[in-house]
C-alpha cells in the first residue's frame, strides 16, 4: 500500500487514472484508489452480461436460446429440472421446451389425469358393466346380478356386489354398500375426484389419488395447498439499506439514494458508477484535498 500525503494527483496528469467523480464534487480523502474493472476478464460465458458490484461482478444470463445458468452461466439449462413431471422427462436443452413422458394410465402436460379407461367401452358380452381402475380396469356384471351368466338377481350381500374394498349390509331392498374414503356410486364404483373441488393455489397442479390428492406448487410458493408465498426478502438480499418488496418467485431492491443495481450494490455520485468494491484490482493509488476532483 502506498500514500502520497503530499501530491495532488488530476487526471490530466496521470492519464492512466479512469475519472469517476462528478466535477461539481469537492472531497477531501486520506486514500482513493482507481480500480480496474473486474469484468473486462470477461468472467462472464455465453453471451451474458457482467455488472460490476461492490463484492465483484454479477452474471446476468441472457434468456434468449441458448438459455444457460449458473454463477457464470456456464450451465446449459434444462427445464426438466423443474418440469414437475411425476415420470421421465425429455426436453431440448437451452429452451423452455419439455415433455412429460407419462405412466401408462395417466395423461395431461404434467402427468397427473388419471386416464378413465371405461370410456371407450372395453367390456362386452354378459359382463358388461365397467368399473374404472388405476391404469387398467375390471369388468363386471350389470347392477343387481352376479354369476357367470350374469342371470343371477342379487339379493343380499353374499352375492359379494360392493366394489373397491366397501363394506355390504343388509337391507330392505336386499343389501347396501357403505363406500371406504375415496369412492361413491351405488355399488362404490366411482372413484372420487378430490381434485374437482381445486383445492391448490396459486397456479399449483393437483394430482388425484385415492381419497387423497397432492398439490405440485409453481415456483415461488409452498405448503400443502401452496398456499404459502415464500419470502424471497428473508435472506435481507438488499444492501446499503435498500429495502426488499416481497414478490412472486422474485423480489425488488428499492435503493437508497446513491445506490443502484440488483441488490443495491453499485454507488452511484450525481447518476455516475463509482466501483470501490476491494475485489478490484488495484491499479493506481492517489491523495487528494478538498481543493482539487476528478473531472467526469
Amino acid at each position: 500500500m502506498f500514500f502520497y500525503p503530499d501530491d495532488e494527483i488530476h487526471p490530466s496528469t496521470h492519464p492512466s487514472i479512469h475519472p469517476s467523480i462528478h466535477p461539481s464534487l469537492y472531497l477531501y480523502c486520506l486514500f482513493c484508489s482507481v480500480t480496474s474493472d473486474v469484468c473486462l476478464s470477461s468472467p462472464c460465458q455465453n453471451n451474458s452480461t457482467c455488472t460490476p458490484t461492490m463484492n465483484g461482478y454479477l452474471c446476468i444470463c441472457s434468456f434468449t436460446p441458448p438459455i444457460y445458468t449458473g454463477e457464470h452461466c456456464e450451465h446449459l439449462y434444462d427445464p426438466c429440472e423443474n418440469a414437475g413431471c411425476l415420470s421421465s422427462c425429455f426436453s431440448t436443452p437451452g429452451t423452455e421446451n419439455y415433455t412429460c413422458l407419462c405412466p401408462d394410465g395417466f395423461d395431461s402436460p404434467n402427468c397427473t389425469l388419471n386416464l378413465n379407461e371405461c370410456e371407450i367401452n372395453p367390456c362386452t358380452g354378459l359382463k358388461s358393466y365397467c368399473v374404472d381402475g388405476v391404469n387398467g380396469y375390471s369388468c363386471h356384471c350389470p347392477s343387481g346380478y352376479s354369476g357367470d351368466d350374469c342371470r343371477t338377481r342379487v339379493r343380499d350381500c353374499a352375492d359379494d356386489p360392493c366394489y373397491n374394498n366397501a363394506t355390504c349390509v343388509w337391507a330392505p331392498s336386499g343389501y347396501e354398500c357403505q363406500c371406504a374414503a375415496g369412492f361413491w356410486g351405488q355399488h362404490c364404483e366411482e372413484d372420487i375426484d378430490e381434485c374437482l373441488s381445486q383445492p391448490c393455489n396459486n397456479g399449483a397442479i393437483c394430482q388425484d389419488g385415492i381419497d387423497v390428492y397432492q398439490c405440485y406448487c409453481v415456483p415461488g410458493f409452498q405448503g400443502y395447498h401452496c398456499d404459502i408465498d415464500i419470502n424471497e426478502c428473508a435472506s435481507q438480499p438488499c444492501e446499503n439499506n435498500g429495502t426488499c418488496i416481497n414478490g412472486k418467485d422474485r423480489y425488488i431492491c428499492e435503493c437508497l439514494i446513491g445506490f443502484r443495481g440488483k441488490g443495491c450494490l453499485n454507488r452511484t455520485v450525481d447518476g455516475t458508477l463509482i466501483y470501490t468494491t476491494s475485489s478490484f484490482f488495484f491499479s493506481t493509488f492517489f491523495f487528494c484535498n478538498k481543493k482539487r476532483h476528478l473531472q467526469a
